[in-house]
């Protein structure tokens, strides 16, 4: 939730802006108003060129947040201009490399109980078969 504060010495408002609602209150008396605001990169294309509010734009910024948490790479790296995006990244990815773009050190080995080679390819396969799953969400 952020918060804005403005006024001067004879008035005082507060906004309260939480997921594009905000409420002003000023004087006494409040009104409301309706508008759309996110970080770049986190909210949906079809927004910056006056689209509405939708479930799938929600969808969309939840996505965004999936993928930064799991490649550990904001949607506004540099390396992220000429068209490629976080989500182009992520979906350029799948299935076959989703591991070399996943962040390293959630790649970190634990206690591994398995002392041969096979059990360790299917751990590998496991991981991968998750990661797959998890970055597909992000990219829906």
């Amino acid at each position: 939730m952020e918060w804005e504060w403005a006024g001067g010495s004879s008035e005082m408002m507060v906004q309260v802006v939480s997921d594009g609602n905000s409420v002003v209150l000023r004087d006494g008396g409040a009104a409301s108003s309706i508008a759309i605001k996110g970080s770049l990169g986190y909210v949906p294309p079809e927004y910056g060129m006056g689209g509405e509010a939708s479930t799938e734009g929600d969808v969309y910024s939840y996505g965004i947040m999936l993928l930064e948490l799991f490649t550990g790479k904001r949607p506004t790296d540099d390396m992220f201009e000429g068209g490629l995006s976080l989500h182009e990244f992520a979906k350029r990815a799948m299935p076959t490399q989703v591991i070399e773009i996943v962040d390293q050190l959630l790649l970190l080995e634990g206690n591994d109980d398995s002392n041969n080679v096979n059990g360790r390819y299917e751990q590998i396969a496991r991981v991968n078969e998750c990661l797959v799953s998890i970055v597909g969400i992000g990219i829906v």
